[in-house]
């Protein structure tokens, strides 16, 4: 493969990458908008609450140590978006037992606490 070809290669690699990077944050934005409208008051709320809380727990097990993933290919950034649901939706106060202040200040420590570990290393 000349240089030529190569560099032709990764620019539609790039370009590609951002497509699906695009089309993820557009779910996200719409997923943002919708399931709060959709899930408060709804008698299923705590299911969807369990799962996406289960998630979130499985996120941070194998941040921690991913060396517990319990089949090949498990790993946090699987769980990463159910995460980031959860901690969003009590903030927005869908979750009828959580605070939506105390959702957002436990997010404002955990980047603060993020941070200051990026910081350190």
């Amino acid at each position: 493969m000349s240089e030529q070809q190569l560099r032709q290669e990764l620019a539609d690699l790039r370009l590609k990458m951002d497509q699906v990077d695009d089309w993820a944050a557009g779910l996200q934005k719409v997923l943002l908008e919708v399931l709060p409208v959709l899930l408060r008051g709804h008698p299923e709320v705590a299911k969807v609450q369990a799962v996406l809380k289960a998630a979130d727990i499985r996120y941070e097990e194998l941040s921690e140590n991913p060396l517990d993933a319990e089949w090949p290919g498990e790993s946090a950034g699987l769980y990463e978006p159910s995460k980031m649901l959860h901690r969003v939706m009590g903030t927005l106060g869908v979750w009828p037992d959580v605070d939506p202040l105390e959702s957002a200040q436990a997010a404002i420590e955990r980047a603060r606490s993020g941070a200051a570990q990026r910081d350190e290393g």
